[in-house]
């Protein structure tokens, strides 16, 4: 009897707070979420795999953040049936049926897909919500954001109340839900308006500091016409020194040269140095190269010893790595491997001869 009265009232004090806006910075440390919003705290050990501990709650003008707290330390992107339902009209009777909700949303954080309820079932991924969850490795407690404006479908909004029902459940056997069955969880947009960010400069303190890049522009992206004044707009405003790009599988060196040479154009009409020795890397310089090594064999790690201007003290060696990405443990054995030739290779170097 007393364990029931404890959850009952967990179940009041949580669900019934006021909403909070707050102006959340998502870098996945949470430390802003420092004053009361609502809460669900759930009930402890009742998952199978993985248990949920607790979600809260909050928005500012453009999202909605959700704060997560689930064990074991897990990745949440990849390799797991956890799944996130809301339903942005607060009406059990549209959408698909989740514990008591019509969820318009079901959000799948393993496979990184999701499927939009209204007016048919609309396949969605990152871009159609806005979504975006940090940290993106293992961890206990994840920051999620949502658009608040968003039209999964292109015409109808994800947020059509300015109340809405929130259920998360492992789909896996016998996974946990939270809230527990029979319990509803909503939630109130507070339209109040919060802090504006304070703008983070980019600028060098030092204009004789080396930048170094790293930039993955997803399937050769850098060279599609669509997608090349995004690429000119961000490179103008990073102005790198060295870019260690990832993603070109379909492109060769002296293409990407090309084209950083038209979006970053040197002083006197020089061009950049560029070498692409693997699968998918491309460094990009504005000074010389001394020497390349591809690193591991059938992979993609590219090192470049870069001659500098005489004011640096030494030259510097640049190592260019896209690890296998996803496929979860069953690619660990991979990565291990892609990490250990690295490693090895840095000793190698750094070895007398070497």
């Amino acid at each position: 009897m007393i364990k029931l009265i404890l959850f009952y009232c967990t179940v009041i004090l949580t669900v019934n707070l006021f909403s909070q806006s707050l102006p959340i910075f998502l870098d996945g440390e949470t430390d802003d979420w420092n004053v009361p919003v609502p809460t669900y705290v759930d009930t402890e050990n009742d998952g199978n795999e993985f248990d949920f501990k607790y979600f809260s709650v909050t928005n500012d003008e453009q999202f909605l953040f959700i704060r997560l707290k689930l064990t074991p330390e897990t990745k949440l992107i990849e390799d797991n049936f956890l799944t996130l339902y809301i339903d942005g009209d607060n009406n059990n009777s549209t959408g698909v049926s989740a514990n008591g909700i019509g969820a318009e949303l079901r959000w799948d954080f393993g496979t990184r897909t999701g499927q939009f309820y209204k007016n048919g079932t609309t396949n969605i991924s990152f871009p159609e919500i806005q979504y975006r969850s940090l940290p993106t490795v293992t961890d206990t407690t994840y920051e999620i954001a949502i658009g608040r404006d968003v039209l999964p479908n292109g015409t109808d909004p994800l947020f059509s109340s300015p109340s809405i029902a929130i259920f998360f459940k492992d789909n896996d056997t016998n996974g946990d839900w939270m809230p527990n069955s029979g319990v509803t969880f909503e939630y109130t947009f507070d339209n109040t308006p919060t802090p504006p960010f304070v703008t983070t400069e980019i600028y060098r303190e030092d204009t004789s500091y080396l930048r170094i890049m790293n930039y993955n522009v997803l399937f050769d992206g850098l060279l599609e016409p669509g997608r090349a004044d995004n690429f000119e707009r961000i490179l103008q405003a990073v102005q790198p020194d060295i870019i260690c790009f990832n993603e070109f599988f379909n492109s060769s060196a002296v293409q990407v040269i090309d084209a950083i040479n038209q979006m970053l154009p040197l002083p006197g009409g020089a061009s950049w140095y560029g070498v692409m020795l693997d699968g998918g890397n491309v460094t990009i310089s504005k000074y010389p190269f001394i020497q390349s090594w591809l690193v591991y064999s059938g992979h993609r790690i590219t090192a470049t010893l870069i001659d500098l201007p005489q004011y640096f003290e030494k030259d510097i060696m640049v190592i260019n790595s896209h690890f296998k990405c996803c496929g979860g443990v069953q690619n660990d054995e991979t990565r291990q491997l892609e990490a250990d030739a690295t490693i090895n290779f840095i000793l190698d170097a750094k070895s007398p001869g070497g």
